[in-house]
């Protein structure tokens, strides 16, 4: 979500504002640096007053103290001394200035590393005993050299769960896990949802599906999937177990702080199982398939995100011809890191496999999920 100090909330700025006030006026009467509103002038001087600090320019003029975590996807994360941790917009940051060494993806064709000055749209990097200078626009991230494994992960768990008692007795239970592993030139990531309900004490939901993949980046907007494994399980579908492993390239057509748009293509393969089938009919069946699809992500304002993530096969007839899952979902920020989530899910089956007892499933099967998450 956009946690850009410049384009939050009126009612939040203002705090900030007024917080930054009182910063600066009891840190003057100390003699100590701060950060100023008053577009102060930068010289060598003061950055050595502070050497233990990195430095940042916004655009509006404002100098801000603190240190450089990441910058990833046009947003930089920076901890800021008097404001906390402060996402902001890449367009929005004018000048830098970094205390250590920093790794600097240039292009996504190479990694330099060592303490940064930005200004001017240009990018200069003091590494192995020489200056090195970039265009602005060809910096793909930035990241602190001392970062933990930690700081490369981003993580979300939500868990929802409805109860009915009475005339009917119904419980239903859902939980999703994301996980994203970044660095300056590979993506892991990671994904779960299950569900399961009971009806009169009598089950009658029971699905899983996770996924698995890795991007290598050739350049800023093109990537390589290398693998991607994605399981599925619905006896209510008839699907005992499916497993579809594709390698895939990739695109991202849109890469902006609050709007991304992506999507793959590439050969694979797909193994199902069914619950049960009619006489005759194989239970097991490998085909092969052709995977694709696109993740869509854009903060419709600061504290609402809305995100889709649609993945689809073609496979051979016995198969089911053609399958997708497709993920719709807004999510609402509550309390931080506590979210509010709405999720809309579509499985589809082209060609669903009859059962043992002659019935065949429905070609759609569309789940609507609440629950609260968590963002780590």
């Amino acid at each position: 979500m956009d946690l850009n100090p410049i384009t939050m909330p009126a009612a939040k700025f203002s705090l900030i504002r007024v917080f930054t006030f009182l910063t600066f006026v009891s840190v003057s009467w100390t003699s100590f640096p701060a950060v100023s509103v008053a577009n102060p002038v930068w010289n060598e001087t003061s950055s050595s007053q502070d050497p233990d600090a990195d430095w940042i320019q916004l655009t509006s003029g404002e100098w801000l103290k603190g240190e450089i975590v990441v910058m990833y996807e046009l947003k930089m994360e920076f901890d800021s001394d008097g404001l906390g941790t402060l996402f902001i917009d890449w367009k929005d940051i004018a000048e830098i200035r970094s205390k250590d060494a920093i790794d600097v993806n240039v292009g996504n064709a190479e990694i330099v590393t060592g303490p940064i000055r930005m200004k001017n749209e240009q990018v200069q990097v003091e590494a192995g005993g020489r200056v090195r200078e970039f265009p602005r626009e060809k910096v793909v991230s930035l990241a602190e050299k001392h970062q933990t494994e930690w700081d490369l992960w981003d993580v979300k768990i939500t868990a929802g769960a409805n109860f009915q008692t009475g005339n009917t007795d119904e419980a239903s239970y859902h939980m999703k896990a994301n996980a994203r592993r970044t660095t300056a030139r590979t993506r892991l990531k990671f994904d779960y949802l299950g569900q399961y309900s009971e009806n009169q004490n009598v089950e009658s939901a029971n699905s899983h599906s996770a996924g698995l993949l890795f991007d290598l980046f050739m350049s800023r907007r093109l990537f390589f999937r290398t693998f991607e494994f994605r399981y599925f399980r619905d006896p209510f579908q008839n699907i005992n177990h499916q497993l579809t492993y594709a390698a895939s390239l990739g695109y991202t057509f849109l890469d902006q702080p609050d709007l991304e748009l992506a999507g793959t293509i590439g050969p694979g393969i797909q193994g199902v199982q069914f619950e049960s089938v009619a006489p005759g009919t194989n239970r097991e069946n490998v085909s092969p398939a052709l995977a694709f699809g696109f993740y869509y992500r854009q903060d419709l304002t600061s504290w609402m995100e809305w995100e889709s993530d649609y993945q689809a096969s073609w496979v051979e007839q016995a198969s089911g011809a053609y399958n997708h899952i497709f993920s719709n979902g807004l999510s609402f920020d509550v309390y931080d890191p506590i979210t509010f989530d709405l999720t809309l899910i579509w499985d589809y089956v082209y060609s669903p496999t009859a059962r043992a007892d002659g019935t065949i499933p429905d070609r759609n099967d569309f789940q609507l999920l609440f629950g609260l998450g968590a963002e780590f």
